[in-house]
């Protein structure tokens, strides 16, 4: 039985192997820079990645971590067993594809585009799913999937006629030949890397010497620094090594296992607690190698972040510069006995005088600009409506080029605040219509008409 310090580690594994996955098929469908750059091909690939990685951890969490608290699983044994057996080999067919791709990226790059095509590519990844279905439902004919009592994962009996043929086939199909096209493109990565670099050293060197430059290590500027071209190709080096021993470190021990168990051999509690571990390892292992170190998804991510910041940005700029909407309050009847409308009402002497009128921005306007022809000039100057008390006619009275006056605030902005009385304007036989251009003035100011 898992050990509660093994079961809760691998709970663990498995839940940031869901989100590692998730994060990638989120990545790879909504950002639009992978479906541009990639050409398709990268990004069935990455795709399929997340998903096989996403159901493989959710299967983990939905059958062992379930039993680890004693609870039954939500997935029946056949199932879960079978899509195991479909997964697990469908991830290194993946990696497959994507050390291909890579490779054929740096060894043919100007033919990378006619012989990397999406149809390709979806019809190499439709002829791998058939043949991990096919060997997934072939244990189904001759045995049956059973429950580990010791790591609670679900195994076919494997110890019958015909399970040594099967796990012969299975492995060499699943295991071996995706392993050695990985192995074979990464040793032809390295020596193109080292075939460009000795070319490299080669035409410098060449340059020099066409140069009559006097070579020295001290002073020589046409030289790489030793030390930096060594320290790129190992720092290849390694990564190749990590990719590859990674990948049989992960995976090689579920298929000895399987080897084993079709002998009849007695294997160690030991040694199937570390197939589980490495089991539940890949999925997120597999989703940082090959998904978040990808530079393609991380600068597609960063693209993504940042047009969505600065879209926030944004509307925060324009709700701080967006002027508030308040309520506009036009001016209603001062007194009943006036029939007019409140648009042209009048205020009349014996009224109380109010402390300030409120005006609003509609078709009315009380400031006016109008073009008046004088010997054939035009001139624009700002003309008041007012009206007389007892006369129903309407008075353009032009404000002189030596009137004073002063209006606060801005006719763009609309502001809607405008505090003027009957006594600002220094007329008290004339009476000030009902305005609703922004005129906002201050009452201990004195505009007087000319």
């Amino acid at each position: 039985m898992i050990g509660p310090v093994l079961g809760l580690g691998l709970s663990l594994v498995s839940l940031l192997g869901v989100a590692v996955n998730f994060y990638i098929v989120v990545v790879v469908f909504l950002a639009k820079q992978v479906r541009v750059e990639s050409g398709g091909a990268a990004r069935i690939l990455l795709a399929q990645l997340g998903i096989v990685g996403f159901f493989t951890s959710t299967i983990f969490l939905a059958t062992e971590t379930m039993q680890y608290f004693n609870m039954e699983p939500i997935i029946p044994c056949d199932v879960s067993g079978t899509t195991l057996m479909i997964l697990h080999p469908m991830a290194l067919f993946n990696i497959v594809g994507l050390n291909c791709d890579r490779y054929l990226a740096i060894a043919a790059p100007l033919h990378y585009s006619s012989l990397v095509k999406p149809r390709k590519v979806l019809l190499i990844v439709g002829l791998a799913w058939a043949l991990c279905i096919s060997l997934a439902v072939v244990p189904h004919t001759f045995t049956s999937f059973r429950t580990n009592p010791i790591t609670f994962d679900c195994r076919p009996v494997l110890y019958i006629l015909g399970g040594f043929v099967f796990v012969c086939v299975y492995s060499i199909a699943t295991f071996i030949i995706p392993v050695s096209i990985v192995v074979f493109c990464n040793i032809k990565v390295l020596m193109i890397a080292r075939h460009h670099r000795h070319r490299i050293a080669r035409a410098i060197f060449e340059v020099t010497l066409s140069a009559q430059v006097t070579i020295t290590h001290q002073k020589n500027p046409f030289l790489l620094p030793q030390s930096t071209s060594a320290g790129r190709y190992r720092s290849a080096t390694t990564t190749i090594m990590q990719i590859t021993f990674s990948l049989v470190v992960l995976y090689s021990l579920n298929y000895v296992i399987f080897l084993l168990e079709s002998i009849g051999m007695a294997l160690s509690n030991d040694l199937y607690y570390t197939s589980l571990a490495l089991h539940v390892i890949s999925s997120p292992y597999n989703a940082f190698m090959y998904g978040l170190k990808n530079k393609l998804l991380r600068r597609a991510f960063r693209h993504y972040w940042r047009k969505k910041m600065t879209k926030c940005e944004l509307d925060l700029e324009i709700q701080a510069r967006t002027p508030s909407r308040r309520p506009s309050i036009t001016p209603q009847r001062v007194h009943q006995e006036v029939g007019r409308p409140a648009s042209a009402g009048v205020i009349n002497q014996s009224t109380p005088r109010p402390s300030a009128l409120r005006h609003s921005v509609t078709s009315a306007s009380l400031l006016v600009t109008k073009k008046y022809s004088n010997h054939g000039k035009k001139r624009s100057k700002p003309t008041i409506l007012v009206t007389k008390p007892g006369s129903g006619d309407d008075m353009v009275v032009s404000l002189g080029e030596r009137s004073h006056y002063k209006l606060g605030g801005s006719v763009s902005s609309m502001s809607g605040d405008s505090d003027v009385t009957q006594e600002d304007w220094g007329a008290p036989h004339w009476h000030l219509c009902s305005s609703s251009m922004s005129l906002p003035t201050r009452p201990d100011e004195h505009i007087p008409l000319r």
